[in-house]
C-alpha cells in the first residue's frame, strides 16, 4: 500500500536559505557575544548555540549588517554602544 500526500507548492519554491532567521538565533548569538570577555571564533559560537554553520553565518551577517556585532581578525565581538 502506498500513501500519498500533497506537497505545499510554496515549500518547493522557497529555499530555506532565503527565509528570515528566527529572532531566537540572533538573540542567542548576541547574548553569547555580550557575555564573552574576548572576540569569539565562529566555531566557539556555534558550539554554544548548537546551530548549523549556515544558520550561524546568516545570523552573524545580519547582526553585523545591523551594526550589533563586528568581526576582527580573531573573531566576532559585540559592538559597544
Amino acid at each position: 500500500m502506498v500513501a500519498l500526500e500533497t506537497i505545499d507548492e510554496r515549500a518547493s519554491i522557497t529555499s530555506p536559505e532565503l527565509e528570515p532567521l528566527p529572532p531566537a538565533v540572533e538573540e542567542r548569538v548576541e547574548q553569547i557575544l555580550a557575555a564573552a570577555t574576548a572576540p569569539m571564533t565562529t566555531a566557539a559560537i556555534r558550539g554554544l548555540c548548537r546551530v548549523r554553520n549556515a544558520t550561524l553565518q546568516a545570523a552573524l551577517a545580519s547582526l553585523a549588517a545591523a551594526g550589533r556585532v563586528h568581526r576582527s581578525t580573531i573573531g566576532y565581538a559585540i559592538t559597544s554602544k
